[in-house]
């Protein structure tokens, strides 16, 4: 039952820590 919710939790913060990394300079 933690599976939807972890998936919920772990796809946004790839997004942030992608778009933080490859954030413009």
């Amino acid at each position: 039952m933690t599976e939807p919710f972890s998936v919920l939790l772990l796809r946004p913060t790839g997004c942030m820590t992608s778009n933080l990394l490859t954030r413009p300079r």
